[in-house]
């Protein structure tokens, strides 16, 4: 147990046997954000982990957009828990959507009042094919 009076940060450390390590720094509370993904059949898969970092039920959309920013789907869960977690690839978030060599970016958005963070991953077939993704805020 750690406790302290000022801010604490640090940093989760992923290893996994034959594909590699990467690290995951301390997620914020927004109110929406963006990361890059992608899927290749049968290699690379972007994931995403949702939390919701209030006590009560929010809205949340998700959006995944190819490179050129055109919509493919909209996901809106309508009661994501408090403290609620979500964790999935991107073909599992989109299973009606064509993922297989995709490249594109996932929009997250609270809809109405709440707070959520985010991290998001990368995961191939291959040793070295782990990384985390930037999680970025929108304007």
């Amino acid at each position: 147990m750690i406790s302290s009076d000022g801010m604490l940060g640090g940093v989760v450390r992923f290893n996994l046997p034959g594909v590699g390590s990467a690290g995951v720094w301390a997620s914020q509370s927004l109110t929406d954000f963006v990361v890059p993904v992608r899927r290749t059949a049968g290699g690379i898969n972007s994931g995403v982990a949702i939390h919701n970092t209030g006590i009560a039920a929010i809205t949340i959309r998700l959006s995944l957009l190819d490179e050129n920013g055109v919509g493919v789907a909209t996901w809106t869960i309508a009661d994501f828990a408090g403290r609620g977690h979500l964790a999935q690839f991107i073909n599992e978030l989109f299973a009606e959507a064509d993922t297989d060599n995709f490249a594109g970016s996932l929009v997250v958005e609270v809809v109405g009042e709440g707070g959520i963070a985010g991290t998001a991953l990368e995961l191939g077939t291959l040793p070295g094919q782990f990384t985390t993704l930037p999680v970025t805020p929108l304007l």
